[in-house]
């Protein structure tokens, strides 16, 4: 029998409301409830905060006045990179009618690190730079030296100021919010350029900065987070988001719309995968897309169906992206296989940190963070996959990390990078980008298991309701259910029912011969507990003889023919026959 562990993040407060419970759950206190879930324009952050913005302001302004200037912009491959560039060249183009040239990264990379740079001396007189190249010191000092005038609106770490290019980045000034992704400074740029050009233009391209906000996975307790995204998911206005929002209507309204959340699970991953696994001539079709001013060009499409019709740029995005986003999925259905065999036959979950290396030829390695994901998910327990990468110094390992929600070691990244043993551990504490040189492998195994030993990395989960199964109020259900409050940092709400005693209650399974086999168990509240990716042997294992069920999940809603009816659906579980209570 598997146990479940769980804990209550604070004491049930009769009361408090759900809505208000969940909150204060999260250290956000009831007084202050309002307040924070109301943010908008009053808390977001004066631009003037961030040091350098209208030294950076007028220099693009500036280039956008001279006729000859040639501006380019290196795009990062993440959405956030994404959007940085779409937001500064939507705004370039308003202000003088420039069409910057954007330069998009062959693989998954970031910064100047794999760019041409004599070619970028021949063919820019600005460069711009959003959401990256703090730390690329030497490719900047080299292209200043070349005549190229050089502005980046960052927020990654650095240690200080290139003295080679204008930065703008909140981590290095006075700015108070530390949570900000690049969309976000770029935006904040625009507004500089605003006051200073007299325009009225920056507050158009906000969703584009929530996108990248949501993208970036930043925090949302931070007030001006939560700000940004409530106003630029409320009023969509870039065409092709539009319309990629609508055609993902049906899951998004699963999850209350478009939000924080919802985004993050039915509209980031398409645009990241096109960023990072997509062909080139994919890559800037989507970038395309997100320009106001090419995004109604009309091109061939390549939907089945269509062939010799014409669509505009950004409805043919669409169709490329979720055919990427497919291909995608395929990658890492054959990785994951390649790295089960690898777990199972070398047993590498006795290890404190799951490793798993493959070959060059084995693994995109733009898929890596996502089947890094996926192996944690599955054994809970922190991983690093990584792909061998033949370079000057010798063969090193370079990939993703991942850290599951409710591991003990909250900060994974940090205790790796203090081995001293890999090149780099960047990015998040549980979702980071690593390098590991070849001969360090063994040792680093040796050390993590040494400084992990004795941690249980079984889960604890933390809930906000614990119930027995005869006493669960549906409307407490619905209400949860339709909160829409969750994000980076506030994680969705789970509960627990307890003693579900199987013999009294209908238990059934349901899309067996659709391939889709669902336990449904109805309870007498009226509140049914959904068991997806189910089978017949758990079924029969579940019905078979006097059983307790006790599980962790979320609450849901299932709206049919006008009928709500409110879910739990399962996350994990424990079953346990009767006797096993008995205690002599």
């Amino acid at each position: 029998m598997i146990k479940i562990d769980y804990k209550l993040y604070k004491p049930t407060l009769d009361s408090l409301t759900p809505r208000q419970q969940i909150l204060y759950n999260r250290d956000i206190p009831v007084e202050e409830q309002s307040n924070w879930l109301n943010a908008y324009w009053n808390d977001v952050n004066d631009f003037h905060f961030l040091k350098n913005i209208k030294e950076a302001a007028n220099m693009i302004i500036s280039h956008c006045m001279w006729t000859s200037s040639k501006i380019t912009i290196l795009q990062d491959c993440d959405c956030d990179g994404l959007t940085s560039s779409a937001i500064i060249a939507n705004y370039i183009h308003h202000i003088c009618e420039k069409e910057p040239t954007i330069l998009v990264h062959d693989g998954k990379a970031h910064g100047l690190a794999d760019m041409d740079l004599d070619k970028i001396i021949d063919t820019t007189s600005l460069l711009i730079i959003p959401d990256a190249a703090s730390n690329d010191y030497e490719q900047l000092k080299y292209l200043h030296d070349n005549g190229v005038d050089i502005v980046i609106a960052d927020h990654h770490h650095c240690e200080k100021y290139s003295e080679d290019a204008i930065v703008v980045n909140n981590q290095l000034d006075d700015y108070p919010n530390k949570n900000f992704c690049g969309a976000g400074v770029t935006w904040q740029l625009c507004r500089q350029m605003d006051e200073m050009c007299h325009f009225d233009y920056a507050n158009d391209l906000v969703d584009l900065c929530a996108l990248g906000l949501c993208g970036d996975m930043m925090d949302y307790h931070e007030k001006e987070v939560r700000a940004l995204v409530n106003i630029g998911y409320a009023n969509v206005k870039n065409k092709f988001f539009k319309a990629f929002v609508d055609k993902q209507e049906f899951s998004l309204n699963k999850m209350n719309g478009l939000n924080y959340l919802s985004s993050s699970f039915y509209v980031v991953p398409y645009i990241n995968a096109c960023c990072r696994t997509g062909e080139m001539v994919e890559k800037r079709l989507l970038i395309n897309a997100l320009l106001d001013y090419k995004c109604d060009t009309m091109i061939p499409s390549s939907k089945r169906g269509e062939k010799g019709k014409e669509v505009p740029i950004w409805q043919e995005a669409i169709t490329v992206i979720e055919r990427v986003k497919r291909r995608q999925t395929k990658l890492q259905d054959e990785a994951m296989e390649f790295f089960e065999y690898q777990i199972q036959t070398k047993k590498l979950t006795n290890n404190a940190i799951i490793t798993c290396v493959c070959g060059k030829d084995d693994a995109e390695p733009g898929i890596l963070g996502l089947v890094a994901n996926r192996i944690q998910a599955k054994y809970q327990h922190p991983t690093l996959v990584l792909r061998e990468v033949e370079e000057e110094d010798g063969v090193h390992l370079k990939g993703s990390a991942r850290n599951y929600s409710y591991c003990p070691i909250e900060d994974m990244r940090s205790l790796c990078e203090n081995t001293n043993l890999m090149d780099y551990a960047q990015g998040h504490s549980s979702a980071w980008g690593a390098s590991l040189p070849l001969d360090n492998y063994f040792k680093f195994i040796e050390v993590t298991n040494e400084q992990y030993k004795g941690i249980d990395f079984k889960p604890v989960y933390l809930v906000d309701y614990v119930w027995n199964y005869d006493r669960i109020n549906p409307k407490y259900v619905l209400d949860i259910a339709e909160l829409n409050i969750y994000g980076q940092g506030i994680p969705e709400s789970k509960v627990v029912v307890e003693d579900i005693a199987l013999d009294n209650v209908n238990v059934q399974l349901l899309g067996e011969a659709k391939g889709h086999p669902t336990i449904k168990i109805s309870l007498p509240s009226g509140v049914d507990i959904m068991k997806f990716k189910s089978s017949r042997e758990e079924f029969e294992e579940w019905t078979s003889g006097e059983k307790k069920l006790t599980i962790v999940g979320k609450c849901s809603k299932n709206s049919w023919m006008g009928n709500v009816t409110a879910q739990i659906i399962v996350e994990d579980f424990e079953l346990k026959d009767y006797e096993e209570e008995w205690v002599f």
